[in-house]
C-alpha cells in the first residue's frame, strides 16, 4: 500500500515519461476512448503526438493498480478506487495526476466524457462514486454534453454542404460521432449512467421543447432534424429509466407532432430511426400508417434511409407483421414483402398455405360443370410447392408434407378429369373413394391428404376392398407400405362379424387373414367366427405348433 497511498503520483508521472512496456490489447482495456488511429489521421486531427512509451507506461500502471484495488478491503479500497479514477482520467485528458485529482469533479466528468465519447462512460461512472458527486449534477453535465455533441454533428454536416467537399469534417466531439450511430443498448447505457435519470430526461425534454428549427422560414430544416430525432430518442430512455409515466406521454406527444414535421419536409427515414431506436412500435404504430399512406414502406423493410442494420430485429419483423395484419388485411405485398426481408419463413409459408386452402374452397364453391379447372388447380398447386419451399426454410417438416400431399392431390385429381372429384370433398366421400378405387397408390394419394387413422379410418376402406370386393391385392399392398398391425385385422373382423351376409365372404376372409402374420391373432379371429372360419382356426392352430 505504501507506492499507492504515499508516491504513486510520483509512480503515474513516471509511467507517462515513458517507464514499462504494455501489450495492444492492455492498452485497449485501461485507457478509455476511441482507438487511436496512425500518426497521419492524428496529425489530421489536430491532435498532439505523443511517444508510444508513455501511454504503454501509463497503462501498465493503471493495470497494476487495478490489481491493488481488487484485492483492497475497506478504507484502503475506496482510497485506491479514487486514485485508479483520477489515473485513469489523467491518462485520457493527458494530465498530470496532481491535475487530475485537484480539478473539480462535475468539470472532470464532463472533460472526460467530451473526449472519451461513450466508451469513457465506466470511467464517467468510476469519478462519480470515488468523489460522491451529486446526481442530479452529473445528470446535467451529461445532458450538456450531449447536447453539444448533436450540435457538434450538425455543425459539421453543416460545413461540408456548404463546401460541396466528399471529405466529411471530422466533429470536435466524440460522444456521437454521427446523427443514427446509436443503437437502443446505446441509449439505454448512457441513461442508466447519467446519475439522475428524471432530472436528465427533464433536461433534454426542456431542450427539444425549446428547439425552433421547424418554422416555414427555415432553409437548413433537414439538417437539424436528424439530432432532433436522437434527442427525443435520449429523452425517451431517460424518462422510461426513471419510470416517469407521466415524462414518457409528453414525450410521446412530442414525437408525435413532430414525426407530421419530418412527413412534411420529407424525411421518412427519421420515423424508421425513431421506432427502430426505441422500440416502442405498439406505441408509435401511427408511423406505420403514415409511411404506408406517402408509399415509403420500404424505408422500414432496409430498402432506402440506410437501415440495413435492423434487418435482424425480430420485434420489429412481429410489429409490421402484425399491424398489416389488424389494420390492413387486403395488403398482402406489403405483408409478403415483410416476411422475405426480415426471412419470417414460417409466416410466410402459413400465409401461402392458407391463401391456396382458400382458393381450393372458392372453386368447391362453383357450379358443379365449373369446377374442374386444370389451370386453375396447377396454379394452386404451385401455391402449395410454394408454401413448402418456405416450410422447408424454418425446419417445420411435417407441415412440408402437408403441402406435398396436397400437390400429389391436386395432380390425381387433373389425372381423373371431371368424372370424380376429390378435392374439396370431406373425409367420408375420401373413404367411400378409397374404397372403391382400384389402384392402392392413387388411394393412398386421397387418404394421407385428409390424414387418415389407420384404426379408425382407413378399417372400413380396406374391409370393402379386402372383403366385399375380394381385391386382396389392395390389403397386402397396404400392409407392405403402412405396417402390420393388430388393430387392422381386428377391425376387419368387427366388419366381418356385423356384415349379415358374411356367409358369403367367408373364402375373402380366409385369404385376408392369410396376410395375418401374429399366427395367435389369426387363430383367435378364426375361433371367435366359428364354424365359418374352422379351416382358418385348424391352419393356424398347425402353425403354432410347429413353431413352439
Amino acid at each position: 500500500s505504501i507506492p499507492v497511498t504515499a508516491s504513486h503520483a510520483a509512480l503515474f508521472n513516471w509511467a507517462q515519461d515513458g517507464g514499462g512496456n504494455i501489450s495492444d490489447a492492455d492498452r485497449e482495456e485501461y485507457i478509455p476512448g476511441e482507438p487511436r488511429g496512425s500518426q497521419d489521421e492524428r496529425s489530421q486531427a489536430g491532435e498532439e503526438e505523443q511517444e508510444q512509451p508513455a501511454v504503454d507506461g501509463a497503462a501498465q500502471y493503471l493495470k497494476k493498480l487495478t490489481d491493488l484495488c481488487a484485492t483492497a478491503r475497506g478504507g484502503v479500497a475506496e482510497h485506491t478506487t479514487r486514485i485508479l479514477a483520477s489515473a485513469r482520467a489523467a491518462v485520457l485528458l493527458g494530465l498530470s495526476y496532481d491535475e487530475a485529482e485537484g480539478a473539480d469533479g462535475l468539470d472532470l466528468v464532463g472533460r472526460v466524457l467530451q473526449a472519451g465519447g461513450r466508451a469513457s462512460l465506466r470511467l464517467c461512472r468510476s469519478l462519480a462514486c470515488a468523489r460522491q458527486l451529486s446526481g442530479p449534477a452529473i445528470a446535467r453535465i451529461f445532458a450538456e454534453q450531449y447536447v453539444a455533441a448533436l450540435e457538434d454533428v450538425a455543425r459539421c454536416r453543416r460545413e461540408v454542404a456548404a463546401a460541396d467537399s466528399p471529405v466529411p469534417a471530422r466533429p470536435r466531439q466524440i460522444l456521437v460521432p454521427s446523427a443514427g450511430a446509436w443503437t437502443s443498448d446505446d441509449f439505454e447505457d448512457y441513461a442508466r449512467t447519467c446519475g439522475d435519470p428524471m432530472v436528465f430526461g427533464a433536461e433534454l425534454f426542456g431542450v427539444a421543447q425549446r428547439r425552433d428549427a421547424f418554422g416555414e422560414e427555415a432553409r437548413d430544416v433537414a439538417w437539424d432534424m436528424d439530432e432532433d430525432a436522437e434527442l427525443l430518442t435520449m429523452t425517451l430512455f431517460a424518462f422510461e429509466r426513471a419510470c416517469s409515466i407521466d415524462g414518457s406521454r409528453a414525450v410521446f406527444d412530442l414525437i408525435r407532432s413532430r414525426s407530421y414535421v419530418y412527413v412534411r419536409a420529407g424525411q421518412y427515414r427519421l420515423l424508421a430511426r425513431l421506432l427502430t431506436a426505441t422500440k416502442k412500435y405498439h406505441d408509435m404504430q401511427y408511423m406505420f400508417d403514415m409511411l404506408l399512406q406517402s408509399e415509403q414502406f420500404e424505408v422500414l423493410l432496409g430498402r432506402s434511409g440506410g437501415l440495413k442494420e435492423y434487418l435482424s430485429q425480430g420485434e420489429l419483423a412481429q410489429a409490421l407483421a402484425r399491424h398489416l395484419q389488424q389494420h390492413h388485411p387486403s395488403d398482402v405485398e406489403n405483408l409478403t414483402y415483410v416476411y422475405i426481408r426480415f426471412r419470417m419463413y414460417r409466416e410466410h409459408a402459413e400465409m401461402v398455405y392458407a391463401g391456396a386452402v382458400e382458393d381450393v374452397h372458392l372453386m368447391c364453391s362453383r357450379k358443379r360443370e365449373e369446377r374442374f379447372d386444370p389451370m386453375g388447380l396447377l396454379r394452386i398447386s404451385e401455391k402449395f410447392q410454394a408454401a413448402a419451399s418456405n416450410f422447408q426454410e424454418a425446419k417445420c417438416h411435417a407441415r412440408v408434407v402437408d403441402c406435398l400431399r396436397m400437390c400429389e392431390l391436386i395432380h390425381l385429381q387433373v389425372s381423373l378429369g371431371e368424372s370424380v372429384q376429390i378435392i374439396g370433398a370431406g373425409k367420408e366421400d375420401a373413404q367411400k373413394f378409397v374404397a372403391s378405387c382400384d389402384s392402392f397408390e392413387s388411394a393412398r394419394v386421397v387418404a394421407d391428404a385428409h390424414k387418415f387413422e389407420m384404426s379408425r379410418d382407413w378399417i372400413w376402406p380396406l374391409y370393402v376392398q379386402a372383403i366385399q370386393h375380394g381385391n386382396t391385392e389392395f390389403l397386402g399392398s397396404f400392409l407392405a407400405s403402412c405396417g402390420h398391425s393388430r388393430s387392422v385385422f381386428d377391425g376387419i373382423s368387427e366388419h366381418f362379424k356385423r356384415d349379415t351376409e358374411r356367409e358369403k365372404y367367408v373364402r375373402e376372409m380366409q385369404r385376408a387373414l392369410s396376410l395375418c402374420i401374429d399366427l395367435s391373432q389369426r387363430a383367435e379371429i378364426a375361433e371367435s367366427h366359428l364354424p365359418l372360419l374352422r379351416e382358418t382356426l385348424d391352419e393356424s392352430r398347425r402353425l403354432l405348433g410347429e413353431v413352439l
